[in-house]
């Protein structure tokens, strides 16, 4: 018995000792997250394709690798640019009459003060606002920093996810103290989760660049595609996302005297806008996934403020994992064996 006694405790004081030391490298090592969640993101996606090309075309495992690394950056970064290089040649038309486009901030601000009575551009807020003008340019070095550090610690680890991927696999499968059922639901439920929201957020944002696109159009906006993309871009955040670009555009037709221009494009992106960004997320996140819409857009929500942009896609997941848990829970240890648990996105194959 004292020998087993002494077992027992150093097993425990070998359980601290490793969760300590794991306590300890996530704390100093948790800005490296949002990077290794998109790796995974992208060894999911790329893993049907990477065997395809080593095991139907016979490419080398290198070559495989390098090849899918590259087009999958381009694919990501790609658009991105393309917006970036749209909005900075829109924006540097702007600033280049300095004077007129002063003259058009202050008409805003005057319509805005005559409609609200409410002096903004007074002392006080001209001095928060340059109080906060360091900080904001301090969020937007940091912010840049931290997206190409999340972009080298995703390739980075992407190439050893696929050359081991199978490897890793084996080894998490034959280790998770779970049975062999629960453990294929846990990965395709990642899978299908994983599949979803990286498939239906770049969907969701080409079809929401399509309808602001016509709607400005109608409407007489100038550069309708340009603002049609950029709201596109703004669905990324659920509910209020596209808020952000229509609105401000509304309002400032309004106060450049286009009145029923101004409010058509108000009501079209109240009535239809709106309505896409949240009806077809709904729809597509439910057919990709089966996923309910309070999963996800609570997900969303709570998912970017932990992992900043890629918590779009893992943020749901966490919250379809935590329940899928409970009731993995309930099969293997309740007190009355459930029937197997099925799942709709475990139908998900890639």
């Amino acid at each position: 018995m004292a020998k087993l006694d002494q077992q027992k405790l150093v097993q425990v004081c070998y359980i601290v000792v490793i969760l300590a030391l794991g306590v300890l490298l996530f704390s100093e090592s948790y800005f490296l997250l949002p990077g290794a969640l998109g790796a995974l993101t992208l060894y999911i996606l790329l893993r049907r394709p990477y065997y395809y090309l080593i095991e139907k075309r016979k490419w080398k495992h290198s070559l495989s690798i390098l090849f899918l690394m590259f087009a999958s950056f381009v694919l990501l970064l790609g658009p991105i640019y393309g917006i970036l290089q749209m909005v900075y040649n829109k924006v540097s038309v702007l600033f280049s009459s300095t004077s007129q486009f002063v003259e058009g901030v202050k008409v805003l601000v005057k319509k805005v003060e005559s409609y609200t009575n409410y002096d903004i551009l007074n002392d006080q807020t001209m001095a928060k606002l340059q109080e906060s003008a360091p900080n904001w340019a301090t969020s937007i070095l940091g912010a840049t920093a931290n997206t190409f550090l999340a972009l080298a610690v995703a390739y980075f680890l992407l190439y050893f996810l696929l050359k081991n991927g199978r490897e890793i696999e084996e080894y998490l499968v034959d280790r998770f103290p779970l049975r062999d059922r629960n453990v294929e639901l846990i990965g395709s439920e990642i899978r299908g989760m994983v599949i979803s929201n990286a498939i239906g957020i770049p969907l969701l944002a080409a079809i929401q660049a399509v309808f602001a696109s016509v709607g400005y159009w109608i409407f007489g906006v100038d550069d309708p595609i340009l603002w049609g993309i950029v709201t596109g871009a703004a669905s990324i955040i659920p509910a209020i996302g596209t808020i952000l670009v229509w609105a401000p555009i509304g309002v400032f037709m309004l106060s450049t005297a286009e009145t029923w221009q101004g409010v058509g494009v108000l009501l079209y992106s109240l009535l239809i806008i709106s309505n896409v960004d949240n009806i077809v997320r709904l729809m597509l996140q439910k057919k990709l996934a089966d996923v309910h819409p309070i999963i996800t857009i609570f997900g969303v929500i709570i998912g970017i403020n932990l992992f900043g942009f890629i918590g779009v896609i893992f943020g749901p997941l966490l919250f379809s994992l935590f329940i899928l848990l409970l009731r993995i829970y309930q099969d293997e240890f309740g007190s009355r064996r459930s029937k197997p648990i099925h799942t709709a996105s475990s139908k998900t194959d890639i």
